[in-house]
């Protein structure tokens, strides 16, 4: 009996088989991060990577709504350095003037509070395992894994017992995204899982929050919305006909009357997303235009949106000359939990939505900018200029010759 053929079959239906466990695998199922310990925390309070030009922390943060984690990207770049400085007026003997000193780099620091996907990631910080042990790292095997230099700090902080630090490759191993570590602590060098990495690198993006709102849009079914103009309660009503689900919406005092421009409304505010969070300002310096109340059917609150407006004569001049101000719109929900920038046309027409469905007072605008006029300078008194004194000049007459007179002869 020949054997080559059952054992190539044998082959064949095992790779069948894999491959149907890789088709069928579930998408955004948890990633492999490793079967070998590194650490397990108590109590973690940060995780901070650092690179030669990029600083990422998460936090564990409190506040009245309870614990939070709160993300802050400090960026490191050359600073742009002025002319060299060509000389001037001789001054003779005085030293010559030196151009003002110019920082080495230029600091940016954004911040944002985090999402699901940092909050899972904090939990395998916690627990922190490894793809492979390598063992004990000297300083030759250090060099071999390119752990000697320009490595990347990655250190998290146990609440009142301290910190744990690792060092990490600054190159990707060949053929993948994992990476070379280092534990400075124990000496022992492992293979680190590039899944845990790669959100750090791109914290803003990968970590935020990716909705404003925590609870799920199908359990409200009334708003209170507050103005200047007032307080109105808009209710939702469900209808289904042969194209599927509608929702609709209505003001409480009339509920059959839906209008589909409150409808509009709502979307238009449920699109409204932070481009950028801002922490230090505050409300009081802003002009509150209207707070949405999000509630369930027994009246339970489920979340909150505010939403305000900075005028542009209140705003800082722009580092750009030439470019103009404009208003600029905020928000704050439960879940910002500070004021984050909001893009300007959406928010505009929701601004608008507010005059038009709920009678609050329009924007200010903006004057056009008014040319100067020219002043024209105080008529100033001729002043009467005295010509200076001139000496009169001697003239010396020209010489005449005496004319030669002929006299008459006499008879």
């Amino acid at each position: 009996m020949r054997l080559g053929p059952v054992v190539h079959g044998g082959l064949l239906a095992v790779a069948l088989a894999f491959s149907y466990q890789t088709s069928t695998r579930k998408e955004g199922g948890a990633p492999k991060r490793g079967t070998y310990p590194v650490w397990k925390l108590g109590a973690l309070s940060a995780v901070v990577f650092e690179s030669e030009s990029k600083r990422v922390r998460i936090e564990e943060r409190t506040d009245e709504n309870g614990s939070y984690y709160w993300g802050e990207i400090r960026r490191s770049v050359p600073a742009k350095k002025s002319e060299p400085h060509q000389g001037g007026t001789d001054t003779g003997d005085a030293e010559p003037i030196a151009p003002p000193a110019v920082p080495e780099m230029t600091v940016t620091t954004r911040e944002f509070p985090v999402g699901v996907a940092g909050e899972e990631l904090m939990s395998q910080y916690q627990s922190l395992v490894a793809l492979r042990k390598l063992g004990s790292l000297e300083q030759e095997k250090l060099e071999y894994y390119n752990l000697h230099e320009k490595t990347i700090s990655l250190t998290a902080i146990e609440k009142g017992k301290g910190e744990r630090s690792l060092l990490l490759a600054n190159e990707k191993i060949y053929g993948g995204t994992d990476r070379y570590m280092f534990d400075v602590d124990k000496g022992l060098g492992y293979v680190f899982s590039g899944k845990l990495i790669q959100p750090l690198q791109s914290a803003e993006s990968s970590l935020s929050i990716k909705k404003v709102h925590a609870y799920d849009d199908a359990k409200v079914t009334s708003i209170a919305i507050t103005t200047t103009g007032g307080d109105t309660v808009l209710v939702k009503r469900v209808t289904e006909d042969a194209k599927g689900e509608h929702i609709e919406w209505s003001y409480e005092v009339a509920p059959e009357a839906t209008d589909t421009a409150l409808a509009g409304f709502v979307d238009r505010v449920k699109k409204l997303k932070p481009t950028r969070y801002e922490p230090e300002l505050k409300s009081s310096s802003l002009v509150h235009i209207a707070t949405l109340r999000y509630r369930a059917s027994n009246k339970r609150s489920l979340g909150y949106l505010e939403l305000y407006r900075q005028l542009a004569s209140t705003q800082e001049p722009k580092k750009k000359s030439g470019s103009a101000l404009q208003t600029q719109y905020y928000i704050k929900t439960e879940r910002t939990r500070v004021l984050g920038k909001v893009g300007r046309l959406g928010a505009d027409r929701v601004d608008q939505d507010l005059v038009e469905l709920f009678g609050i007072a329009p924007a200010p605008v903006a004057p056009d900018p008014v040319a100067p006029t020219p002043v024209a300078p105080d008529p100033v008194a001729p002043t009467a200029v005295t010509p200076d004194p001139v000496a009169p000049t001697a003239v010396t007459p020209d010489p005449v010759a005496p004319t030669a007179v002929t006299p008459t002869a006499m008879p």
